[in-house]
């Protein structure tokens, strides 16, 4: 007998409390993308509060519950400068800067969940594009899965964060907590498989899907509402 998986995926959250704290425990997993911090109407004793009742989700429910880095989140974390984007709180940076570090080890860059044998849901903050998994395996040896060796490895590959001339950065094309969905969709991952990508960043008023010719798809949810996906087939 092969069970779906009932998946909640919350977007972008920037201290606004649009997720339940209570029945979470009906999902086999639950997916937040990023972007605890930061907003233009939330102050940061509320945002602060957010981000506790997140992590208490995730010290609950254990690997059931993935946070994953956003590039709001990232910019506390990394104190050198180079990875600062709108809306950095310079009053409260020193504060979340030790709070991520307290909590860096709950974190993720990417999240691989199976459908079948050659279908494969990924999920990140903004959206892994081909000419970055290219970067990653042409450039570093390996012999697990390439997304495990991102997440184990990712805060040492300056690819990851690329900001490029769309996003107001200089680099030669953006990282996965940087791309918007016109580049996600021109640049799909070419490796074989058959993937669908879950992605947040670049708000729309309502999530939507985007149907690729190359064996990808991109859900697109970033519009401050969870959503629910039943992954594979229920059959008995």
């Amino acid at each position: 007998m092969k069970m779906q998986k009932q998946i909640l995926v919350i977007p972008d959250v920037h201290g606004y409390d649009y997720f339940p704290i209570k029945g979470f425990t009906k999902y086999d997993k639950i997916i937040f993308l990023g972007d605890y911090w930061d907003s233009f109407d939330k102050s940061f004793s509320e945002q602060l509060d957010i981000f506790e009742k997140i992590i208490l989700i995730k010290e609950h429910l254990g690997d059931k519950a993935i946070l994953l880095w956003g590039n709001h989140d990232y910019h506390y974390y990394n104190t050198s400068g180079k990875h600062r984007c709108s809306g950095y709180q310079d009053s409260n940076a020193g504060v979340i800067h030790q709070y991520m570090k307290q909590h860096e080890k709950l974190f993720k860059f990417v999240h691989v969940e199976e459908v079948d044998k050659d279908t494969y849901f990924l999920f990140s903050h903004a959206g892994v594009t081909d000419t970055l998994l290219y970067e990653v395996t042409n450039n570093y040896d390996f012999d697990i899965p390439v997304y495990d060796f991102i997440n184990d490895n990712g805060h040492n590959f300056k690819a990851l964060f690329y900001c490029s001339s769309v996003n107001g950065g200089r680099n030669p094309y953006d990282g996965l907590m940087w791309v918007r969905p016109n580049e996600l969709l021109n640049d799909p991952i070419a490796d074989g498989e058959c993937w669908v990508q879950v992605v947040g960043h670049t708000f729309d008023n309502y999530p939507r899907i985007k149907f690729h010719n190359r064996n990808e798809d991109v859900l697109f949810i970033d519009s401050q509402k969870p959503i629910e996906l039943w992954l594979g087939e229920d059959t008995k």
